[in-house]
């Protein structure tokens, strides 16, 4: 929660800028304008043109992008927007139009994950620092591109926020990194990424919700997400648990090569038996 006049005060802007915005967070009904929600910040520093969102939804499958993206979000975040006694038409209104062209998955993550206070990055002119160069890249470009949303996706919060994120979990990331196979391909990378993100919340998916949130935050379809875990995993790059069937980094301490190295030691140690062999 935050005070969002102070948010507007502590965000760089020029003076025309800081009074724009703050006229558009007194949007915000006065009972909650003392501590409000970043969800709700976000949504009325972008504010959304009804009759363009309109027209932008007209598109059959359109919608149902936004339809999907929402659902998914919603549903990674179930215990955050059922506390705060949010319907799914809430969340819809707030965060898939209202923050729009940021991914639901972006806004959820950016106003759920623990930034490092260390590097300041708990301070929320910093998320609207984030929010206000994306909007910058998007405003010259198209709403859909090649038929798909021009949407900002989560991904994009690593490269901005790197190691703030979560010191630990970035060090996770940076080991597998490390040990990626040589001709590892750019939807494994940007699957590492989105798992990154994933493992920094400690959210708890099912393996299809899973799936679905790597698949939503790199914008890669299911079948890639898929292809790409899996060679992932076969490389032993990441950890596949069999009784859940989900993929997570490998422990700090863990070393997931080893017992392939002692199985390879022991098999190299083995001679044919002639006689098992001319009986």
């Amino acid at each position: 929660q935050h005070d969002p006049l102070a948010v507007a005060d502590n965000t760089p802007l020029s003076d025309h800028g800081r009074d724009t915005l703050k006229h558009e967070l007194t949007r915000i009904p006065k009972k909650l304008s003392l501590y409000t929600l970043m969800e709700s910040v976000i949504d009325a520093y972008i504010r959304q043109r009804e009759m363009a969102w309109l027209e932008f939804t007209q598109d059959r499958n359109i919608a149902l992008a936004l339809d999907q993206a929402s659902h998914i979000a919603y549903e990674a975040f179930l215990d955050r927007y059922t506390n705060l006694q949010w319907p799914p038409a809430k969340f819809e209104d707030t965060v898939t139009k209202g923050c729009f062209p940021l991914h639901p998955l972006t806004t959820a993550l950016l106003c759920n994950l623990k930034f490092s206070a260390a590097d300041g990055l708990s301070d929320p002119r910093t998320v609207l620092g984030f929010v206000m160069e994306h909007l910058s890249v998007k405003m010259d470009e198209s709403m859909v591109v090649n038929g798909a949303i021009n949407w900002v996706r989560p991904i994009a919060l690593v490269k901005y926020f790197g190691e703030s994120i979560s010191p630990e979990t970035y060090r996770l990331y940076q080991n597998t990194h490390r040990n990626l196979n040589h001709n590892a391909d750019d939807p494994q990378r940007d699957t590492l990424l989105a798992l990154f993100l994933l493992e920094a919340t400690q959210l708890k998916l099912s393996k299809e919700l899973q799936v679905k949130f790597l698949a939503e935050s790199t914008g890669l379809i299911t079948t890639t997400v898929l292809k790409a875990l899996s060679a992932l995993s076969d490389n032993n790059a990441i950890r596949y648990d069999t009784i859940k069937k989900t993929y997570s980094f490998w422990p700090a301490d863990a070393d997931p090569g080893k017992l392939e190295r002692l199985l390879r030691i022991k098999l190299e140690k083995l001679h044919f038996d002639l006689t098992a062999l001319q009986a």
